[in-house]
């Protein structure tokens, strides 16, 4: 298996001392990877990526939430080209566009919804209705945690007419 391993650039701040961060995370990727994996690793702050490059599997490692846009950009230049990818690094849990779905389908990442007070009485309302003999810390533990949780909250709203802004990082 060929793996192209990258590192995203990122824009700097105007009048910001020029550094790069060690990429420590696709390195102990990398190392971790079975003997037949043969890995290149390209760090976009050092080196340009070959997009013709011949790979089995690209993955886009991202420790910084300023590296997220310019990875959808190499993801789907890649994706245009046929080829799949993954994302990961500390910012993994970050909503990450439509890679996260392609490869995870409807999963859940980071972002979140808000409720101004007459729907988040609403909500809760519903709630009890549903569960009357749970609290509201077990309500929305129980209904609204794990994998599934904001999928299962944006459901519940839908079907209860509950009302919410809807936000990511992205």
């Amino acid at each position: 298996m060929k793996l192209l391993l990258i590192y995203p650039k990122w824009a700097k701040l105007p009048g910001q001392t020029t550094f790069n961060l060690p990429p420590h995370g696709p390195v102990v990727f990398a190392a971790d990877l079975p003997e037949y994996a043969q890995v290149n690793f390209v760090d976009e702050n050092v080196e340009a990526i070959d997009f013709e490059e011949d790979c089995d599997l690209v993955a886009i490692s991202m420790m910084l939430s300023t590296q997220v846009k310019r990875g959808w950009e190499i993801a789907d230049k890649f994706r245009e080209l046929g080829k799949k990818v993954i994302f990961g690094g500390i910012i993994s849990g970050q909503d990450l566009g439509g890679s996260v779905s392609e490869f995870f389908g409807d999963s859940d990442y980071e972002y979140w919804y808000s409720f101004d007070v007459e729907n988040t009485k609403l909500l809760f309302t519903k709630l009890s209705e549903q569960t009357p003999k749970l609290d509201v810390k077990e309500l929305l533990s129980d209904n609204f945690s794990g994998l599934d949780g904001c999928s299962n909250l944006r459901n519940f709203c839908e079907k209860f007419g509950v009302k919410y802004d809807f936000s990511s990082y992205a």
